[in-house]
């Protein structure tokens, strides 16, 4: 999915990205000066569209939410293969590469990856089934 953020005020957004070996439980933090920011993030293993990569989740920061959207897909598209570090580091060498992008967060299995100017990161404390079902019932 993506979104597009342009505020005044400090938001967090959230990262699922999952069950996986990492079980992350972070968000990022979009401050003012990270405004006005697209984020858009793509998985191989959740959700109904389709990947043709085996991230856990790539999220891409960028100049506008259909570019991070599209980045994200792509640079998903490329983690694929036996050995996962390899597969990360490709993906982020070809995000460096991508026009209008800011940052690039990269989970799969047990490794993670980033380049370029991403927010803040926070630690989202508490167990992940009960803060998604805590969030979405008050929805």
């Amino acid at each position: 999915g993506e979104i597009a953020v342009d505020s005044e005020k400090e938001m967090k957004i959230a990262l699922f990205a999952g069950y996986n070996e990492l079980n992350l439980n972070i968000g990022f933090l979009i401050e003012k000066r990270n405004c006005p920011v697209g984020i858009g993030t793509s998985s191989a293993t959740i959700g109904h569209a389709i990947s043709l990569g085996q991230a856990d989740a790539v999220t891409v920061f960028g100049k506008n939410a259909t570019l991070a959207d599209g980045a994200a897909t792509r640079i998903a598209n490329l983690v694929k293969g036996a050995d996962v570090e390899k597969s990360i580091k490709k993906a982020l060498d070809a995000a460096e590469d991508i026009e209008g992008v800011f940052g690039v967060f990269i989970s799969r299995d047990n490794k993670i990856g980033q380049v370029g100017k991403l927010p803040k990161i926070f630690k989202i404390e508490g167990d992940k089934k009960i803060v998604l079902k805590n969030k979405f019932e008050g929805l």
